[in-house]
């Protein structure tokens, strides 16, 4: 085998294993549907043009740009959630 064959197998070697092993397990919740009781769903880009998405950057835990909505029923406003899987459903 020549050198340039033998560099390149090894190459090929070494990017086949970086790809097969498997990395740190990520630090963020899975995302899950919104409860029944937390009907409606906001995304990101809804609340860009109220306060550039501070308020939602705060309850998005998960970094999906998915919230779930609880609405006051004589009010504005309403109850926000984020929607991971850690924790029971309200």
């Amino acid at each position: 085998m020549t050198r340039t064959r033998w560099t390149i197998l090894v190459s090929c070697s070494a990017a086949v294993v970086a790809a097969l092993t498997p990395g740190p397990a990520s630090g963020i919740a899975p995302q899950r549907p919104c409860p029944e009781n937390f009907p409606d769903i906001i995304l990101r880009a809804d609340t860009l043009p109220i306060d550039n998405g501070v308020l939602f950057d705060r309850v998005n835990k998960n970094g999906d740009d998915i919230i779930c909505i609880r609405s006051f029923a004589n009010k504005e406003g309403g109850v926000l959630k984020d929607n991971t899987a850690n924790g029971p459903a309200s």
